[in-house]
């Protein structure tokens, strides 16, 4: 296995920078959101590229953006058409949403409407910047205008969405306008600082789990965690962004650049910015966000970026700083468009140009790597001034004078903020929640409730912090280890996998050798990234005791299904007290205490009982079990001995499991 700075650098399709800078370059990509298969770049195994990656670029391919779109206020861009408007208290009780029809997975460059479409994905309001419905429109941004097909402009007083357009209050009164009608519609300034931290809101510190921005050919920009995207069959690509209720659909092919930052990392060029001083020689070219003054990639060097400003001399481009910002970090250097020429001063300032700069760079040429600017500490101040200044004088021999190919780029500047300024998931779940959650009706009520099982409607448990940090428990004495993460000899399956300290799942069912009755169980589990699927689709496993009794494993802590089958259900009978789940990629543990029920003859004497702890919570308190587990099917007793082995449950899903023990039951369960 071989780390990505390991990989051999010839030239080829693909090129990756690690955050040190280091360039590395490869003819093939594959596996990289695929959870059943490690990456690889031409053949050789890239490990937890995650963790290390700053950018992936296929160099084969060009982005383009034409056409209908609509624009987020934390900076991503989707191509399509905007078809009806969903208004807050109609048809939905999670706000209002505007449904786009969007072009199907494609390397086509540009999108024309009559296109294969992917149709219906259903995008926040409250989160849009700019609607551009009209392929002839091309503005600037301009905070609460309005411009119809037509060429008439407004200022509306207010903007509210309707189910077919827009309602607006102008100074000669209500107009209401079709979408058929409109050509923009730039939505008032909206909390732009807010919006690009909430992408990081599912990142909890871990590496592996980082937020994803990725441009296509068709000019899409999209900003998700790693966890909320998943590949089936090597091409097809769901992602879910924050802003949209629905995964999109993308091609793996399609994918121009890939960005990678922690959740506590936000980019300087997607903030809010003004210009506070220009001066021009002989010509100035205006600053440009995440382009180079020319418009097209930035790249300095052996670097290149989908990320950063692009400067020209003599310029000062003050950037809003986010709460609580900590450090700043960049590259910067001249673009190759400058060839060898170019010659300028850089300079970072708190606040304004005043004083000593944070840092400076002299007489950087276009003959000059990118230089690493940072971590500077930003702490306490609101703006950050990116300054680019002539080096006509005492310029060195041979150096362009004046402002002569003076085209700067500043390489993916990303500003650090303290990690309690970060929006908890807890706050901003209701941007996350589908529309509608799969489920069954037409099923027998669960005994002693109102609900029918695998209810749609049965409410979610509420979402709670994980108190486990995903490290090996160790087995207190007296208890039996039934998987050290090296011996499955205390296992029959023989088609489950060993592999680096835990039990991989394959297909079937996994069962103890040994059988039990009345014990304590724990047991540590582990959810891939990138799973398939929604809901129950996205097929989870199982711990069965006695072979008889499921607790439910599937991913709920980035998707959603019915209560009674969610993480740590008793599954068909009592959903969760509470949601302790921790994000894909991370370990989570059971402990379970369980009490097996007893028979007398053919006749139940008495129930089964449970506590379960999910992560360190308590999710069940001395629950009754109303019988063995089914699907759609009321649960029901049938008699058994007063021992039984553990199961571990595989639907094809590759789940991974550890530190197995079990101990006698000392927790006192039963009828109270």
């Amino acid at each position: 296995m071989l780390a990505v700075a390991s990989v051999a650098r010839a030239e080829g399709r693909y090129e990756l920078w690690l955050r040190d800078g280091t360039r590395v370059t490869g003819r093939r990509l594959e596996g990289l959101f695929d959870p059943t298969r490690r990456p690889r770049l031409d053949g050789r195994e890239l490990i937890r590229p995650q963790v290390y990656l700053l950018a992936i670029h296929d160099t084969s391919l060009r982005s383009r953006l034409s056409g209908p779109y609509v624009e987020l206020i934390n900076g991503d861009v989707l191509p399509g058409v905007v078809y009806a408007g969903v208004p807050a208290g109609s048809k939905s009780t999670l706000g209002s949403q505007i449904i786009m029809k969007v072009p199907g997975p494609s390397t086509e460059r540009r999108w024309r409407p009559g296109q294969r479409e992917e149709s219906g994905v259903a995008i926040q309001w409250p989160l849009v910047k700019r609607l551009v419905l009209w392929s002839k429109s091309s503005r600037g941004l301009e905070p609460g205008v309005m411009c119809l097909r037509d060429g008439r402009r407004f200022t509306p007083q207010a903007i509210r969405l309707s189910q077919t357009g827009i309602t607006a209050l102008t100074d000669d009164g209500v107009l209401r306008v079709a979408f058929s009608e409109l050509g923009e519609v730039h939505l008032p300034r909206r909390g732009t600082a807010k919006a690009v931290l909430a992408d990081g809101v599912w990142w909890r510190g871990d590496a592996a789990n980082p937020v994803v921005r990725l441009c296509t050919t068709n000019g899409a920009r999209i900003t998700f965690a790693f966890s909320m995207a998943r590949v089936q069959g090597g091409r097809a690509l769901w992602v879910r962004p924050r802003w949209s209720r629905r995964a999109i659909h993308l091609d793996m092919q399609s994918i121009v650049w890939m960005t990678f930052r922690s959740g506590d990392e936000v980019p300087l060029s997607l903030m809010p910015a003004e210009t506070l001083k220009t001066k021009a020689l002989l010509h100035h070219w205006p600053w440009r966000r995440n382009r180079n003054v020319h418009g097209t990639d930035l790249r300095c060097g052996s670097m290149a970026a989908e990320l950063g400003v692009g400067t020209h001399s003599y310029s000062q481009v003050a950037f809003d700083l986010p709460a609580k910002a900590k450090t700043f970090t960049t590259w910067v250097g001249l673009d190759v468009a400058a060839g060898r020429g170019g010659c300028v001063h850089c300079s970072v300032y708190r606040d304004a140009v005043r004083g000593r700069p944070l840092w400076q760079g002299r007489f950087m040429r276009g003959s000059s790597s990118p230089v690493r600017v940072g971590p500077l500490n930003v702490a306490g101040a609101k703006r950050l001034v990116l300054v680019t200044d002539f080096a006509h004088e005492g310029r060195p021999a041979g150096a362009d004078p004046l402002d002569v190919r003076d085209f700067v780029d500043w390489l993916m500047p990303l500003v650090t903020v303290d990690r309690a300024s970060l929006p908890r998931l807890a706050d901003d779940i209701a941007h996350w929640m589908p529309d509608k959650i799969e489920g069954h009706t037409d099923t027998p009520l669960v005994p002693g409730t109102k609900w029918h099982l695998h209810d749609p409607n049965r409410p979610q448990p509420k979402r709670v912090e994980p108190k486990y940090d995903g490290k090996l428990v160790p087995a207190p004495d007296g208890a039996t280890i039934l998987f050290d993460g090296k011996d499955m000899t205390k296992w029959k399956s023989k088609i489950w996998k060993l592999a680096d300290g835990y039990m991989q799942a394959t297909r079937g069912y996994q069962e103890s050798v040994e059988q039990f009755g009345d014990i304590q169980l724990h047991v540590e589990w582990y959810i891939p990234t990138g799973m398939g699927g929604t809901g129950q689709g996205q097929l989870g496993s199982g711990v069965y005791m006695m072979g008889r009794y499921e607790i439910q494993i599937i991913n709920c802590y980035n998707n959603w299904t019915y209560a009674d089958g969610a993480t740590g259900a008793l599954f068909g009978q009592h959903p969760p007290m509470v949601n302790a789940c921790r994000p894909p990629g991370e370990w989570q543990s059971f402990d379970i205490y369980f009490k097996a029920p007893i028979f007398k003859g053919r006749k139940l004497e008495q129930a089964a009982y449970m506590t379960v702890y999910l992560n360190n919570v308590l999710i069940h308190d001395n629950v009754k079990l109303l019988g063995a587990t089914e699907w759609r099917k009321l649960p029901r007793y049938t008699p058994h001995g007063p021992k039984g082995p553990i199961l571990l449950q595989a639907l094809g899903s590759p789940e991974r499991f550890r530190n197995i023990w079990v101990r006698p039951l000392e927790k006192k369960l039963g009828p109270k």
